[in-house]
């Protein structure tokens, strides 16, 4: 019970996993009415939570192929609004900003110009002019 009481208050398995493993030599105590700590109990054990720990966690993963966190990858196809200053383009994704990539900038961007985000390359971001 202690293990899913922790498990409650965290985001891994693994206190489930071990629960899982405790209540299982339980039952093998129960069963064979061996009380004194043994091998075999201590084999059941590491073996149960061990195999617990390795795929329990897989199970519940996403199985989406990319998951990014980096806030450019999630906002692309988006529509942005263009700022330049000092002879470079930047959009503000999410109160920062970021630098347009030279090689996509044409004669037609502009200050105040909407763009859609393709991607990035490093910190800089590639876009296209939104056509009106």
């Amino acid at each position: 019970m202690f293990f899913v009481i922790i498990e409650m208050f965290t985001v891994t398995l693994y206190g489930i996993c071990v629960s899982i493993a405790a209540f299982t030599v339980a039952l093998y105590v129960w069963i064979t009415k061996d009380t004194e700590v043994n091998t075999i109990q201590t084999v059941i054990f590491a073996v149960v939570s061990a195999v617990l720990s390795y795929f329990l966690p897989k199970h519940f993963q996403k199985h989406s192929g990319t998951r990014s966190d980096n806030p450019i990858d999630m906002e692309a196809g988006k529509i942005f609004v263009l700022h330049e200053s000092k002879g470079e383009y930047r959009i503000n994704i999410e109160g920062a900003n970021y630098l347009v990539n030279d090689s996509c900038v044409t004669n037609e961007f502009a200050d105040g110009k909407k763009v859609i985000l393709k991607s990035h390359t490093g910190s800089r971001v590639i876009v296209k002019i939104v056509a009106n």
